[in-house]
């Protein structure tokens, strides 16, 4: 399953921001990220995107490895800070 929205600010200007890319532990490994993730990629060049963008918790290095994979950067850090 993934989720997205076309987003436009001023760092990425206009994009598609990936909220969650999920595969069952059984369905890991067999390309389905992959495809999900080019089909995004596509979809956010057919609409005029810059990027695409997505976060992605530091503790997760097999995640960070697939979208490091393919071509996918570490600009930054993405901070927070809970109000409730």
């Amino acid at each position: 399953m993934l989720g997205m929205q076309i987003l436009v600010n001023l760092y990425y200007e206009r994009h598609a921001y990936v909220y969650d890319l999920v595969a069952s532990e059984s369905a890991r490994s067999k390309g389905y990220g992959t495809l999900l993730m080019e089909h995004v990629e596509d979809l956010a060049r057919d609409e005029g995107c810059l990027y695409v963008a997505l976060a992605c918790g530091r503790e997760r290095e097999r995640a960070l490895r697939f979208y490091e994979g393919r071509g996918y950067e570490r600009p930054g850090y993405s901070v927070r800070k809970r109000l409730r």
